[in-house]
């Protein structure tokens, strides 16, 4: 009995660690015309030395600004040229990412990870494509 409690317990552990590393349910979902133009929404309690990663869930990178910059070294290359954020609008605590030309393949969950001196937070986004008309 007891190692069987024991045993539910560590999979019940491991269930929530796992939920906690992968969202099965993004915060929001945000539908997206193929070719198009799309926001991605995103804000934060607004703090020094903010810094805004954009990732895709699988791995990739989409867009990273620090130290008052976009630094863009690392970005995947089906990103390139298509990201930007709203300059003027970070420091009232818009970290929204504007994506250009919607392909099939941008579809998926992407993270929004903001970090100041005042903390961490992680907002999760659920993009769809939809071609004009569907």
């Amino acid at each position: 009995g007891f190692m069987f409690l024991l045993f539910s317990f560590t999979v019940y552990c491991l269930s929530l660690s796992l939920t906690w590393s992968l969202p099965d349910v993004a915060d929001t979902e945000v539908s997206c015309v193929f070719m198009e133009r799309c926001i991605l929404p995103c804000s934060f309690k607004v703090g020094p030395q903010e810094e805004i990663q954009w990732i895709q869930l699988e791995g990739l990178h989409v867009h990273w600004f620090y130290d008052n910059q976009d630094d863009l070294g690392y970005q995947d290359l089906i990103y390139r040229n298509r990201t930007s954020l709203f300059k003027d609008q970070i420091s009232r605590g818009n970290a929204s990412l504007q994506l250009t030309g919607v392909k099939v393949q941008d579809e998926g969950i992407y993270e929004c990870f903001i970090s100041t001196i005042n903390g961490r937070n992680a907002s999760y986004i659920n993009l769809k494509v939809y071609r004009n008309g569907n």
